[in-house]
């Protein structure tokens, strides 16, 4: 998963699934870091729900398959009053 991919489905140009396929828990501890940022406040946990997580392939693609994109406002937006 290129880091652009999430940063385009935060912005809202793209309303794709991010995924990653932690084969032997390689991306474990990447996911509780993911969760360290929701509880520390520098990430919205609707933002943090954009990245799933499997094991294996078809477990992430069916999470693909429900993936219901978050409605979160743009920090941007609310500057320009918008």
């Amino acid at each position: 998963m290129p880091l652009n991919h999430l940063t385009w489905n935060q912005l809202g140009y793209h309303a794709k699934p991010c995924g990653l396929l932690d084969v032997n828990g390689y991306y474990a501890c990447l996911a509780d870091h993911m969760d360290h940022m929701v509880n520390q406040g520098f990430v919205v946990k609707e933002h943090r729900r954009m990245v799933m997580t499997a094991s294996t392939p078809g477990d992430l693609i069916d999470q693909f398959e429900v993936y219901d994109p978050p409605q979160v406002d743009k920090w941007i937006d609310k500057k320009k009053g918008l």
